[in-house]
């Protein structure tokens, strides 16, 4: 995992929305930021989501933790369930994604 790989993931994300792929943009978005929580959590000994929405919360704040975790069912919902994201649902994610994802790496001091 590397800082470089969850920026690309995001500038993914911005691809897929723009070009109309609303799902992946949906699922790029989420693990952008999961791959950079993962890194700032370093040592955190876990692989589950609501765990690593917890220990953001602990460190960021509560509000940190519900946007992972929105983010998070967003993702199950694009890669897992019938339902297929509108541009606008797209944009939504993609902009909460990215508020997530840039205070980390502020956090990191990136």
């Amino acid at each position: 995992m590397s800082v470089n790989k969850a920026i690309r993931l995001m500038k993914e994300a911005e691809e897929d929305l723009r070009i109309g792929c609303y799902d992946k943009a949906v699922s790029s978005s989420y693990f952008s930021v999961r791959m950079l929580a993962e890194l700032y959590l370093k040592g955190l000994r876990t692989r589950k989501d609501d765990k690593l929405a917890n220990a953001l919360g602990r460190r960021l704040g509560d509000d940190f933790r519900r946007e992972f975790m929105f983010l998070f069912e967003r993702r199950k919902e694009a890669d897992h369930r019938d339902k297929v994201f509108s541009r606008e649902e797209a944009e939504d994610v993609l902009r909460r994604a990215k508020k997530v994802f840039y205070r980390l790496l502020d956090e990191m001091g990136r």
